[in-house]
């Protein structure tokens, strides 16, 4: 609700500026034990200022946030326990960075916050290979990465990262087909990276690549939409409707481009069906 509510967000974002404030000066007084204190408090406060819009003062905090997440781990030894979620939240701390300094069109100091993340998270997944939530946080920060190369016009570079964010989709998703919690977020996701390739390989030109994601991310949004009506899938299939048919018309494939539309329209009536039910 904090998100969707601007006069709530704006309530929330003073409160942890005071905690940030508070927890700073703890901080000072006992630098080893209430640093990673401080260091969330500024992480969660630029990620709520980010939300807001407010990239400039976010990427101020964000940064912080990141500074001190990066030597709590360089105090941290490889073998405590305390390392691998103090790894994990300056991973987060650089991926907020780099999104916000995307906003604000500093390309290069969000490249470096990216690929340090990546690197990260990479890392991670070594570390616990088949863990969900490492390899979920992993193509998340790909995903950061592909939008950055794409709006600097490194088209073949935006492939390559999403290229990796798609295999490790791919593989996410074949992994927790069977469990209750992570199938269905894993499928989104995928789905998701699927349009996002669509959208991509539309950009460079690549028609036919992008006609075969498009397809695929029709056919997981219209089954995820079939099964879950209710939750918000309809608005991302209409998208990739919309997308698909706009290629498959510019290609003369008025055919198909209906049999799409047909699709959408059936899928998105059934709900409407449904609801009066």
């Amino acid at each position: 609700m904090l998100r969707r509510d601007p006069p709530l967000l704006a309530k929330g974002i003073d409160l942890l500026a005071a905690a940030a404030e508070l927890a700073s000066e703890l901080a000072v007084k006992d630098p080893t034990a209430r640093g990673f204190t401080s260091a969330m408090a500024y992480l969660r406060l630029g990620q709520a200022q980010a939300e807001s819009g407010n990239h400039a003062e976010a990427t101020t905090n964000l940064q912080y946030a990141a500074n001190a997440l990066d030597v709590l781990v360089e105090l941290t030894p490889e073998e405590d326990p305390d390392r691998g979620p103090t790894e994990h939240f300056l991973a987060s701390a650089l991926v907020s960075l780099g999104d916000s300094c995307q906003m604000l069109e500093h390309w290069e100091p969000a490249t470096t916050a990216l690929d340090r993340a990546i690197a990260l998270r990479h890392r991670m997944t070594e570390q616990s290979p088949g863990e969900p939530f490492a390899t979920w946080f992993l193509i998340k920060a790909l995903q950061s990465k592909a939008r950055l190369l794409e709006q600097v016009d490194k088209l073949d570079e935006a492939t390559l990262s999403l290229n990796d964010a798609l295999r490790n989709a791919q593989m996410l998703a074949d992994l927790t087909a069977d469990d209750e919690e992570w199938a269905e977020p894993a499928g989104d996701l995928l789905g998701v990276i699927q349009g996002d390739f669509g959208n991509l390989s539309a950009l460079k030109g690549r028609t036919d690549d992008a006609i075969k994601h498009y397809e695929e991310a029709l056919k997981y949004w219209e089954a995820r939409h079939t099964r879950h009506p209710e939750r918000p899938s309809g608005a991302l299939l209409m998208q990739i409707g919309s997308s698909l048919t706009e290629i498959l018309i510019e290609m003369g494939l008025d055919d198909r481009a209906q049999q799409v539309r047909r699709i959408v329209q059936e899928t998105l009536d059934q709900q409407e069906d449904d609801k009066q039910t």
